[in-house]
């Protein structure tokens, strides 16, 4: 396999690509990090076997006369954008649309590691094409809680009712932790007193510096 440089109107689509595309996701992403994955063209036919969603993006930009991001380059003589490519892949019937499948859906059937994600994204500063913002972080963060709830009223925990004499479990990270009623509550409490809140990005950050992280 090789890369080389093809102009942004020479690329082809495959017309029976059945993935939608979130453009405005990708775009962020080109801008923010430049074109960092090349299209992979099908030496067959020359048409796309990957990169469709970016090669719809690309042609976009072009046509609103933005700046090519990093790592396209400019043809001098017809001023087309060059944009990065995988020569070097020949596949031929039905191998070409079970790949253009495979491509996406292998990368659907791996998930997440969500305590791993929600802590690597948590520590950011800023998410802009990564795919995911506030709100993401935040439903994730919730469905990974190991019991905080909150009134909307003060935004103090509502769990001292729900948590039984049996105790409850506290998720932090991938380590689950069961901890006793009174553990718990003491626990709740210290939070409260060091935070004033129990908001969850807040929460987050104390049990980082607790644990100096």
């Amino acid at each position: 396999m090789r890369v080389e440089y093809a102009g942004l109107p020479d690329l082809i689509e495959y017309e029976a690509n059945p993935k939608d595309h979130d453009l405005g996701a990708i775009w962020q992403s080109i801008r923010r990090f430049g074109f960092t994955a090349p299209l992979i063209v099908n030496d067959e036919n020359m048409t796309l076997l990957a990169g469709h969603g970016r090669l719809h993006v690309l042609r976009q930009m072009a046509a609103n006369g933005e700046e090519p991001p990093e790592r396209i380059t400019v043809d001098p003589d017809t001023g087309d954008w060059l944009v990065p490519v995988v020569r070097g892949v020949s596949l031929d019937g039905e191998d070409h649309g079970a790949y253009v499948v495979a491509d996406n859906r292998l990368v659907e059937l791996g998930g997440w590691d969500l305590p791993e994600l929600s802590t690597l994204l948590t520590g950011m500063s800023d998410l802009s094409g990564t795919g995911f913002d506030g709100d993401d972080l935040d439903t994730m963060l919730g469905d990974l809680d190991g019991g905080l709830e909150f009134d909307p009223a003060d935004g103090r925990s509502v769990r001292d009712k729900e948590v039984g004499a049996a105790g409850t479990f506290l998720q932090i990270g991938s380590y689950r932790v069961r901890l006793e009623r009174d553990e718990y509550l003491a626990w709740e409490r210290r939070l409260l007193e060091d935070l004033g809140n129990l908001n969850h990005s807040e929460v987050i950050a104390w049990v980082r510096d607790q644990l100096g992280l």
